[in-house]
């Protein structure tokens, strides 16, 4: 059964940067940053000293980058393409390799016409398809086992919504 602890201390730095800018004519480019660094700085357990370790689910660099055209006819496009470095996941405070979640990028892109105040949208969420872990288990609490969550397959759809 999962246990809570406390560290001892831990420190977190980090920095965000987004910014968006419009071209004109209805086309906008937007884009953002993420760096972070995680560490416990004294985190001694029973079964061994993780001081040093970095948190889990703390990715070192995230960034996604996109853009919007919208034109005056209704008619409007966007796509966003998100990266996610390689960080540990939930439950691996010992930093176990074999827990380790690969980088992985993903692109969303939707199409569509507004008229009236009701928008049409023709969505693709993970456009390419891509195949990559988002979670690691060890369910033998041992070497192995370990189970994973994959990405949600490309999801297409089809949506309509009206403001009043």
């Amino acid at each position: 059964m999962p246990q809570t602890v406390n560290a001892g201390e831990s420190r977190i730095y980090g920095a965000e940067l987004e910014g968006s800018y419009s071209l004109g004519n209805g086309l906008d480019v937007f884009g953002s940053a993420g760096l972070l660094k995680t560490e416990f700085t004294d985190f001694v357990l029973a079964s061994g000293d993780l001081t040093g370790n970095e948190f889990p689910e703390a990715p070192a660099v995230t960034a996604s980058i996109g853009a919007n055209y919208e034109a005056a006819n209704g008619f409007f496009v966007s796509a966003t393409a998100s990266y996610t470095d390689t960080y540990y996941s939930t439950g691996s405070i010992e930093n176990d390799p074999a827990l380790l979640i690969d980088s992985f990028t993903r692109v969303d892109a939707q199409i569509g016409y507004e008229v009236d105040n009701i928008r049409f949208t023709l969505y693709a969420d993970n456009l390419f398809d891509s195949d990559y872990v988002t979670s690691k288990f060890n369910t033998s609490f041992g070497a192995a086992p370990i189970e994973a969550t994959v990405s949600d397959p490309r999801t297409i759809g089809f949506e309509i919504s009206a403001k009043f």
